[in-house]
């Protein structure tokens, strides 16, 4: 049985002035990522995604190579990891395709995302293009 590949974009989410920080969302397969996960957070508090300058850029974490290195992708609530949460994941190249897996939120000990697999090209292409779009600045 052979499954389709995930397709990654990359969102920068931009409040107006003194309503939020930029944001990188995750979009997966059409589907805000970070929507969708509910932490483990005060209120029932959403993910919000970390800044761009962290995720993106040529040397950026979210830039996959043979070995695996743990990546967050979001935060949650008070900033507080252990109280209100924060999503991590493990971004491997294997071959033709990039891995996110290991997902972990440091709030929720029985947090589990499934793997997502992209192929290369595509989640390279789209890294590349959201760490040179710089209209958030």
């Amino acid at each position: 049985m052979t499954t389709r590949p995930d397709l990654l974009s990359l969102s920068i989410a931009c409040p107006p002035p003194d309503e939020g920080v930029v944001e990188v969302r995750p979009i997966v397969n059409g589907r805000d990522l970070l929507a969708e996960v509910a932490p483990g957070g005060v209120g029932g508090s959403r993910y919000r995604g970390v800044e761009p300058r962290y995720l993106l850029g040529r040397s950026g974490p979210l830039n996959a190579t043979a070995t695996p290195h743990e990546v967050r992708l979001a935060r949650s609530g008070c900033g507080v990891e252990e109280c209100c949460g924060a999503l991590y994941m493990t971004v491997t190249r294997n071959g033709d395709h990039v891995v996110w897996a290991g997902w972990r939120d440091p709030a929720n000990q029985d947090f589990d995302l499934p793997e997502l697999r992209f192929t290369a090209g595509q989640y390279e292409a789209e890294v590349l293009r959201a760490g040179e779009d710089r209209g958030w600045e």
